[in-house]
């Protein structure tokens, strides 16, 4: 008596032969950046499920292998991580001091989490395309650079100030968070 391997779980409905890559980012936005981003805003992970990531990382190896569609599927990888840094450094508006670094400690944190899951739908792209590409560099410092430029020189000032007067204020005597 053989035993029958059991299938578990659905099998992928995805037709990789007939799908373009523009209708392979529109996937991969709605089925793991949308809910990772939301994630990251609100707290709660939704559809983060195997059969997300295996459809999007399909989408990523489809198309990885083809110059022009590299390019385009790792500029939406960096266009995702710098849109995010925009957005929360614009939330973070005219804050100073300790609550200026508290909000960048919590943005350098969230773009941490959505570096990883990104790095991990996108990882085909290291294995080939910025590994035989000097003109791209890999893709955590890619997300390092857009956090970076988005984030960091616009702060960088203003966070100097502000550890300078918390530092000051601990040698006063005064309780600071450390």
């Amino acid at each position: 008596m053989s035993a029958k391997p059991v299938a578990r779980g659905e099998a992928i409905e995805l037709n990789l032969e007939t799908m373009t890559v523009d209708q392979g980012l529109q996937l991969i936005e709605e089925e793991r950046v949308q809910p990772l981003l939301k994630y990251l805003k609100t707290g709660v992970f939704e559809n983060k499920t195997n059969m997300t990531f295996m459809k999007a990382y399909s989408v990523v190896v489809q198309f990885g292998d083809q110059q022009q569609h590299s390019s385009k599927l790792y500029a939406y990888y960096k266009k995702v991580i710098s849109d995010f840094c925009s957005e929360s450094v614009d939330r973070m508006g005219r804050l100073s001091g300790e609550d200026l670094l508290k909000s960048l400690a919590e943005l350098w944190e969230k773009n941490t989490i959505l570096v990883f899951w990104m790095q991990r739908v996108f990882q085909y792209l290291d294995r080939f395309f910025t590994k035989n590409n000097n003109e791209f560099p890999d893709l955590f410092s890619a997300a390092l650079r857009a956090f970076t430029d988005t984030v960091y020189e616009l702060v960088k000032d203003k966070c100097i100030a502000a550890m300078i007067d918390v530092i000051d204020r601990e040698r006063n005597g005064h309780d600071v968070d450390q």
